[in-house]
């Protein structure tokens, strides 16, 4: 709300007060419906918007919301939201997230500058890890808790796989049946102890309840289904008592008494995020940064591709400069010269991040000499300085396809299931040392020159002298990462040339479209280097 008051630009207003909730079980409704509350009666604190201009969705994979509760239940809650102005989008799944919003199974896309998704929990790494029995990733157990085929092992809560003694059926990993659970494992663990007998979970189900805002709620309790601000209160109720103390109780019953008589007031709680490491996602064509915007960021690639472009006066068309692949990092001259971004940087392909904040990123600077030279190297070749003292050449190669510097590919490609055997021999027919490694589709998956073989020796090296068996009878997709840097047929000499100096590469792998991977053929940067002596001799 605070970005949205202070931006100039409606489009990026709107996107500011865009809230996207992915999931609509219990958690997903609930937070849906306070957004919408809580942003909407907050516009009365800001000029530049109004509650019209707030937009709340909540997308959902089946036909109605709430499948936990009554049909009519369900209706009720759908109605009411919509109402309010909650956009619900039924039988509709989201299948990647980015900077931007949310992408659609149905092709759309839904920007918004908030994502919040409820969709499933995942089990603790440490119970993969367990050699326990396990089904759907859950540790199996007897009715009374302890693990099959342990005597002094228990488990509890979303982990476990429980039968319920009441129903015969497998437990709802839910809040009610947890506590239930971890309160009859404590006394049956006492029972042990005593040398009693243990007892079976038996729990009958409560009831559900739901918020959905405004007052509004849902619930079922003991197979009385109630709605509306009278479910609303027996939320609150529910909740209410299960705080510890009478003292509690009493401080939060006048809390929420004074928000029901007075409008809310507004807290903000701040967090660093220039201390933390976050993943981020972007699809092809999608802007990580554009040129002018404040550095934040120090981004690595972790999969895919980018391409740096610039805008010059007095065109104002992004010219590509250079090309960055996996392992490749990014903006950190702008974070180190505490200035806006000189450049663009746009996804080529899907492409997935590890981004760290500014104040990490300038701990880890100060204190790691080697990240630091890493760096340091980096800005020299990125520093523009090479183009500035050679701006005709910069202007020949931007005007320069690339198509007539090929070399041919070889007869014979490799395959990533190539072995090592088949990589030597090959390489030592070739008459460059260079060699592109397709896919079972025949696209690009990796490069081969004779330099990689020190790569394939180190990590032979690493491999177990037991498990290391024939070395030539080894994959190539075993000993190389794949994931390499190309450029496309319809890219210039002077993207080609600028990633072969940013990446100390000596040549480039030219493929059909940026799109299409299938190579078409071999950049050496020395065709290049000739074709630049050539015309400066002119």
């Amino acid at each position: 709300m605070e970005q949205a008051e202070a931006s100039s630009d409606p489009d990026r207003r709107r996107w500011h007060l865009s809230f996207i909730v992915v999931g609509a079980g219990f958690s997903g409704t609930e937070v849906a419906g306070e957004i919408n509350e809580l942003v909407c009666s907050s516009t009365r604190f800001y000029r530049n918007f109004r509650k019209d201009d707030i937009t709340v969705t909540l997308v959902h994979s089946q036909d109605q919301i709430l499948p936990e509760v009554a049909p009519a239940l369900r209706e009720f809650a759908r109605k009411k939201m919509e109402k309010a102005g909650i956009t619900i989008l039924l039988n509709t799944r989201a299948v990647a997230a980015t900077h931007e919003g949310v992408e659609l199974n149905n092709g759309r896309m839904l920007t918004g500058a908030t994502i919040v998704c409820t969709i499933g929990t995942a089990m603790s790494h440490l119970v993969q890890y367990l050699d326990v029995p396990k089904e759907h990733g859950r540790i199996r157990t007897a009715p009374e808790m302890r693990i099959e085929g342990q005597t002094n092992a228990w488990a509890v809560g979303d982990c476990a796989l429980i039968v319920n003694a009441f129903d015969n059926k497998p437990s709802a990993t839910t809040g009610q049946f947890a506590e239930r659970q971890g309160r009859q494992a404590a006394l049956n663990l006492v029972r042990v102890l005593k040398g009693e007998p243990t007892q079976p979970f038996r729990f009958k189900v409560l009831g559900q309840l739901c918020s959905i805002g405004g007052y509004q709620a849902v619930a079922e309790m003991l197979g009385v289904r109630v709605s509306g601000i009278l479910a609303w209160f027996l939320w609150r109720g529910v909740y209410l008592f299960k705080l510890p103390t009478w003292s509690r109780r009493t401080k939060v019953t006048l809390d929420w008494a004074w928000d029901v008589v007075f409008p809310r007031d507004l807290g903000f709680l701040n967090t660093d995020a220039a201390q933390q490491i976050n993943h981020a996602y972007y699809r092809l064509g999608d802007f990580i940064h554009r040129q002018g915007d404040l550095a934040r960021v120090f981004s690595v690639i972790e999969e895919g591709e980018v391409e740096i472009l610039q805008t010059t006066e007095p065109n104002p068309e992004r010219k590509v400069l250079a090309v960055l692949g996996k392992g490749d990092f990014f903006g950190e001259a702008a974070l180190l010269g505490n200035r806006p971004h000189e450049t663009s940087v746009r996804a080529r392909t899907a492409v997935r991040l590890r981004q760290a904040g500014s104040a990490l990123f300038f701990q880890i600077a100060g204190t790691f000499t080697p990240f630091r030279e890493v760096l340091a190297g980096a800005i020299i070749r990125r520093s523009g300085d090479f183009w500035n003292r050679l701006p005709d050449v910069k202007r020949l190669l931007d005007r320069e396809p690339i198509a007539p510097l090929l070399d041919p590919l070889p007869a014979e490609l490799l395959s990533k299931d190539a072995t090592v055997a088949d990589a030597i021999k090959a390489l030592n027919q070739s008459p460059t040392g260079e060699l592109p490694v397709l896919d079972e589709t025949r696209h690009l998956w990796g490069t081969l020159d004779r330099n990689d073989l020190h790569q394939i020796v180190a990590r032979i090296a690493v491999i177990p002298a037991d498990k290391r068996g024939d070395i030539r009878q080894r994959k190539l997709s075993e000993l190389l990462p794949g994931a390499p840097l190309y450029v496309a047929l319809e890219d210039s000499a002077l993207v080609a040339y600028a990633t072969m100096l940013d990446h100390e590469l000596s040549w480039l792998p030219v493929v059909q479209g940026k799109s299409d991977s299938r190579p078409v053929g071999c950049l050496r940067q020395e065709k290049i280097s000739n074709l630049i002596i050539e015309k400066m001799g002119q």
